[in-house]
């Protein structure tokens, strides 16, 4: 869907939502300072119902302090005395309400000015929780492990392949017991369904049983495999890497008498099996039949066989990530209940606590004082953002029952700068709120914009990145990107009497982009001085 080009702040709409896509040096900041100067003069909203949330806290100070300076500036240079002015002097004398938060400071405002409508207490401890995680999954593998999985502890450890990678492992399951938001719609695979280890394994005998007796006795699969009528050099190679692999191993399985590990190991083979473009257990059908057709019927067993080996490599698989898919939502139940009781709160605790109360069957009381209070909301550096964070805003300033414009939400990012993903940030969470406000045009109830002119490069670099970027090989044309695609606009530049930056002198001898080899420096932290001399010199 198109975005409208805009290059002066006076051309996006109050009315409506927005979504503002700002690339690098577009002047992101500076046009939503003069939004909510817009704001003051043009309509009856108080600076104290303009939410304004960022990414950091040098971030949040910033803004404060441009916005204080424009409305000084706006006062020192207005020739108006009437209704106008003094609202910008009264918003200047009452600046301390100004609302304007990182994430976190606006969800502890929330928690603590709406501590009845949240059912939290009025004030906890915030901490960093991290090493209560830590902490708690090393008790739980102390004394929970033993106690659940008994005497097949030692197996499980060894399929979960825990003594391999023990800190990966480890590390694992913190970062997503610490990550994993199931009210979000995140979800954990495999998805073991209230099954234990103990009765994974149980079907997974269950399945060798059915298997060796589609499998027949005294290589009787593999003699009828080899009358199929296709490729004979395909047949060959599947009969060697899955067909007599297989007869082999379920030949010797006796109910209740499998060797799991050596199991694991086979499957493990037949699906890195190829032939003629396909992989695994899709091999062992043929797709193409020689001269003559399709003659199944020398291998009866063939196509239940493969359905019946597919499952089984299903049920491996969950028994495999057992152990880590039961820790993981044991831990999170453990941290729970460990900061409730002693009234301690994490900074992603917040962001969930506020979530689940917007979204209770009790949530309208906490709504209508969120949207009484906050009329207009800009969430800047939006594409460092995640799916929590954008559920929130959306119930607040979206979601109305009326489907009414009487709270408005801006959106301000640039999906080309997302880098925060190890901070838990999700760039896809900034493409659903994108697609959802390109619904919401096509409703009439919301805008698109990007920033068109880059007012801090020089026209040449400006002009490189637009080359370069434009490419299919980069990004897609904004106007043609998927809706999970993130396109790119090209930015022009200001005339050479409107630049705020000049160019004195270029010695350097090079182009404005260029490509630097580090390929033969045998690691990153050798190709980091290289690199630094590269640019120095």
């Amino acid at each position: 869907m198109p975005y409208e080009s805009v290059h002066d702040f006076n051309q996006i709409d109050l009315t409506r939502h927005g979504l503002i896509e700002a690339s690098a040096g577009t002047g992101k900041t500076y046009t939503i300072e003069n939004l909510v100067v817009r704001l003051l003069k043009e309509t009856d909203v108080e600076l104290e119902n303009i939410l304004l949330v960022t990414f950091t806290e040098k971030a949040a100070s910033e803004l404060k302090i441009r916005i204080r300076e424009k409305l000084e500036g706006e006062l020192d240079g207005s020739k108006d005395s009437g209704e106008t002015s003094k609202k910008l002097r009264d918003t200047l004398d009452a600046f301390d309400k100004a609302p304007i938060h990182t994430i976190h400071g606006f969800c502890q405002t929330v928690l603590r000015d709406f501590a009845f409508e949240n059912s939290v207490l009025f004030q906890s401890e915030v901490i960093n929780d991290a090493p209560l995680f830590e902490t708690l999954l090393k008790e739980q593998m102390r004394k929970d492990w033993p106690e659940i999985y008994g005497g097949h502890l030692e197996e499980i450890l060894e399929i979960s392949r825990f003594n391999q990678r023990k800190g990966s492992f480890l590390d694992t399951i913190i970062k997503l017991a610490q990550s994993l938001h199931k009210a979000a719609g995140d979800r954990l695979l495999p998805d073991l369904k209230g099954r234990g280890f103990k009765e994974i394994k149980e079907g997974i005998a269950s399945a060798c049983m059915e298997i060796k007796a589609l499998l027949g006795s005294d290589g009787e699969f593999s003699r009828g495999y080899a009358e199929l009528n296709f490729n004979a050099g395909a047949k060959k190679n599947i009969l060697k890497n899955i067909g007599v692999p297989v007869e082999d191993y379920f030949e010797k399985a006796e109910e209740g008498r499998f060797d799991i590990r050596t199991l694991m190991d086979l499957m493990a083979q037949v699906e890195d099996t190829k032939s003629i473009g396909r992989r695994g257990l899709e091999c062992l059908v043929p797709k193409k039949w020689n001269k003559g057709g399709a003659n199944l019927e020398v291998c009866p067993n063939l196509e239940a066989l493969k359905h019946k080996l597919e499952k089984l490599s299903i049920r491996l698989n969950d028994l495999q990530y057992t152990l880590p898919v039961e820790a993981i939502y044991r831990l999170q139940d453990d941290v729970s209940r460990t900061k409730k009781g002693h009234g301690w709160i994490s900074y992603y605790d917040m962001l969930s606590l506020v979530e689940k109360a917007l979204y209770n069957d009790n949530s309208a009381n906490l709504l209508g004082k969120l949207r009484h209070r906050f009329k207009v909301a800009f969430i800047d550096e939006f594409q460092d953002t995640d799916p929590v964070q954008w559920r929130i805003f959306r119930k607040i300033f979206i979601d109305s029952r009326d489907n009414d414009l009487q709270n408005l939400l801006f959106v301000i990012g640039d999906p080309k700068q997302a880098i925060y993903s190890f901070r838990g940030a999700d760039v896809y969470a900034y493409l659903s709120a994108r697609n959802e406000m390109e619904g919401l045009e096509t409703q009439g109830r919301a805008r698109l914009y990007s920033l068109s002119v880059n007012w801090r490069s020089q026209p040449a670099l400006i002009t490189a990145f637009n080359n370069l970027f434009c490419g299919e090989a980069w990004f897609k044309p904004q106007t043609t990107a998927g809706e999970f695609e993130i396109g790119y606009q090209s930015t022009g530049f200001p005339g050479e009497e409107d630049r705020l930056g000049k160019l004195i002198a270029d010695n350097s001898d090079r182009p404005v982009l260029n490509i630097v080899d580090l390929s033969e420096a045998p690691s990153p932290r050798s190709a980091k001085p290289r690199l630094a001399k590269f640019v120095a010199c």
